[in-house]
């Protein structure tokens, strides 16, 4: 299933990050996203520096998603207080910015009190 970036948007904001959407959640998502090198400084491949305005010769997210689109699908999490964009924002941002469509997959997540903590995953629809 494919939705747009701007539909997709609509699911970050529920009981569990009521100001996500609210505050500059998608502005902070985009600037990130168009920052060279700032998925590997998330991961701990590159210094954080990369987020303080140095440059780095890797394209950004945003470019990468204007040049190929949004490869790997993201995952709306439907839960008991309604769907949530549960990954995948930074790729949503770039995307929606762009007019570009996204590959999205569903995913269940039952209640907490009915599974152990260990149990606490995604449950595939």
């Amino acid at each position: 299933m494919f939705m747009t970036g701007h539909e997709i948007q609509g699911y970050a904001a529920s009981a569990d990050f009521p100001k996500f959407a609210a505050d500059r959640g998608w502005s902070d998502k985009l600037r990130e996203a168009k920052t060279p090198g700032w998925q590997h400084a998330q991961m701990g491949e590159r210094p954080l520096a990369a987020l303080r305005g140095r440059r780095s010769s890797d394209p950004s997210l945003h470019d990468q998603v204007k040049a190929e689109g949004v490869q790997k699908p993201v995952n709306i999490s439907h839960r008991d207080s309604g769907p949530v964009l549960a990954d995948g924002h930074h790729r949503v941002a770039a995307a929606a910015d762009l007019g570009q469509y996204v590959p999205v997959s569903h995913s269940r997540l039952a209640p907490p009190e009915v599974l152990s903590p260990s149990q606490w995953n995604h449950e595939e629809m």
